[in-house]
């Protein structure tokens, strides 16, 4: 009779155990109603400064600046990765441990990216990872006469006889981030590069040639 009693008791406590771990696993799925949002932006870097305007010293012998220099950026080229990073716990409708999964995607011709990323019970944030970049800069060669510039007009534009190539090294800020973000909603994180090795302004002013 003891040893029946003993049986069934184990019996039991393993049926509870099941019951309970069933609980616990269903407490950690994502929430039915779960869906998506979109993460999108415009990726842009500094890779042919032969159109941009600079801006001279008082007799026009060296270039001191650029001049509107934050308008002109070109599109990141295509195929430019783009990571964004999420935590699936934050999809889970109880506490969950956490879980850091990744997307990836590429920027298109025309500077865009978009990816789409699963929503659940509560609002989830991203991180936004972007590799750095090593591509080919031109810089300008400025006409000169004597040792001034050209200009071509009062506005600060001067004529680019022609260009040189170097190479660069791109960098954005160190991680983008996008928080609050729920099911249906697009999220816009546009992202700029800029460069780390080149001192732009002494390469203008050493490339460019004297003409007379």
């Amino acid at each position: 009779m003891k040893k029946r009693f003993l049986i069934a008791s184990a019996v039991l406590g393993m049926a509870s155990l099941s019951v309970f771990t069933s609980c616990k696993k269903d407490e950690n799925k994502p929430m039915i109603n779960s869906g998506e949002a979109t993460i999108k932006g415009i990726v842009k870097a500094p890779v042919d400064y032969t159109k941009y305007s600079f801006d001279m010293n008082s007799d026009s012998t060296s270039v001191n600046d650029f001049h509107d220099y934050d308008k002109d950026l070109e599109f990141a080229p295509a195929g430019t990765k783009i990571i964004v990073h999420y935590d699936e716990s934050e999809l889970m409708t109880s506490s969950a441990i956490s879980n850091t999964k990744t997307i990836e995607t590429e920027v298109g011709t025309n500077g865009e990216y978009s990816v789409t990323i699963p929503t659940g019970a509560n609002p989830i944030s991203v991180t936004i990872e972007v590799p750095d970049l090593i591509v080919e800069a031109k810089i300008p060669n400025l006409q000169r006469s004597g040792s001034k510039f050209i200009a071509l007009n009062k506005d600060g534009f001067f004529q680019v006889k022609e260009a040189k190539t170097k190479r660069s090294v791109l960098k954005a800020d160190d991680e983008y981030s996008a928080d609050n973000i729920v099911k249906g909603t697009t999220r816009v994180v546009d992202i700029e590069y800029y460069s780390e090795n080149l001192n732009i302004i002494s390469e203008i002013n050493t490339a460019s040639k004297i003409t007379n």
